[in-house]
């Protein structure tokens, strides 16, 4: 199984995904409580890390951290994103697509509210893009 890295500023939702995923058999799991934490913990990560990470988050953002490693190719080859974003509207999860688009990349998003079976299916599809 992948390692995972939740870099997710509210306690309950990182609390529930880590559950979540510790529920379906996954035992590899770190926790990042902001963007500046989780990039550090991605730069001193040997190994490749699925990484879901949120959006709004104070002290760097996600398309903040998404920019640095974007800029870094070590990172950038090693470490696979999805991106979590509140589902208030269309209008959060339609910034999420141009922001990746302006970094010119393609990441998964993962809208909250969102069900178990939703989470499960995007570690499954960014372990599927590792290989």
């Amino acid at each position: 199984m992948v390692s995972i890295l939740i870099v997710e500023d509210d306690p309950v939702v990182r609390k529930t995904m880590a559950d979540i995923l510790w529920s379906a058999g996954y035992r590899d799991i770190a926790l990042a409580p902001d963007g500046v934490i989780g990039l550090e913990m991605m730069r001193a990560c040997p190994r490749r890390l699925v990484v879901l990470l949120d959006v709004m988050m104070p002290r760097k953002s996600g398309f903040e951290v998404l920019t640095d490693v974007m800029g870094d190719d070590a990172l950038a080859s090693r470490h696979v994103f999805v991106i979590v974003t509140a589902g208030a509207g269309f209008l959060l999860p339609a910034y999420a697509v141009e922001r990746t688009a302006a970094l010119n990349v393609a990441i998964p998003m993962l809208v909250k509210p969102f069900r178990r079976a939703e989470l499960l299916q995007a570690i499954a599809g960014a372990e599927q893009r590792m290989a």
